[in-house]
């Protein structure tokens, strides 16, 4: 959300867009309509303009990126023989975008927990007791992917510590997966298989669920029953844009 910063130039600052064309200036004056203290305000043309802007914002980063991945054409997973041969003949190159995607949906998990619950999935400690890793987030970053796991994509909880573990921190930390096999065919007519190692993920059917869960949580935010939700969300885009602002 960063923008380039064109002061001494003789031009304006722009604003920081949080979707194309609408910025953080634009929300401040929304914003104003939805939430006054800890109350919610019945001004349903404006919370449904926020929905709006924030349904554009996530498919402008995750899921339109998601989306152009799957349409790739890539070559079947074809299994190396377990025979060591380092003058194998390899195939045709091509992209394998199975690692992009799940990369995406991790990062985009984190940040739906995080508009769902209206905070950052960690807070710094008070005093750091090891000042080599007082900036390191605390365990709750597991914590809360693990509760979206299972809360809005019915994971076993024992198979959302392995993905958290296995798959989200393996992806971001070491860019690489731990003990899983992600493909597009396998395991059939569900998510998830861990009965035995590794675990394999059909991410066709993964990438499905979060797509019909964050819709889902889109209706739920244009409903004005949707109280709590609602005062949950614009707490989080309140976040995002103070934590922007001091970057710039």
């Amino acid at each position: 959300m960063r923008v380039s910063n064109l002061i001494g130039r003789g031009e304006p600052v722009a604003q920081v867009q949080i979707c194309r064309g609408f910025g953080d200036k634009d929300w401040d004056e929304l914003g104003k309509r939805l939430v006054r203290g800890d109350a919610t305000q019945p001004n349903e043309r404006d919370w449904q303009r926020a929905v709006e802007i924030f349904e554009r914002r996530m498919r402008e980063r995750f899921f339109l990126c998601i989306e152009d991945l799957e349409k790739v054409r890539t070559q079947d997973y074809v299994p190396v023989p377990d025979e060591p041969n380092p003058d194998r003949r390899l195939p045709e190159e091509s992209i394998t975008t199975g690692f992009a995607i799940m990369a995406l949906c991790c990062l985009l998990i984190d940040t739906l927990q995080f508009f769902r619950a209206g905070a950052p999935t960690w807070t710094p400690p008070e005093r750091c007791p090891r000042p080599e890793n007082c900036a390191n987030p605390l365990p709750g970053t597991g914590k809360a992917f693990i509760k979206f796991l299972t809360e809005c994509l019915s994971f076993e909880e024992k198979d959302a510590k392995k993905f958290y573990s296995g798959i989200r921190n393996g992806i971001l930390h070491q860019a690489e997966t731990r003990g899983w096999v992600v493909r597009r065919d396998k395991p059939e007519n569900r998510v998830v298989a861990c009965e035995v190692e590794p675990c394999i993920l059909n991410r066709i059917f993964f990438c499905n669920a979060l797509r019909t869960w964050f819709n889902c949580y889109v209706n739920q935010l244009r409903d004005p029953k949707e109280i709590n939700l609602r005062r949950y969300f614009a707490s989080g885009m309140k976040h995002v844009l103070d934590r922007c602002r001091n970057l710039n």
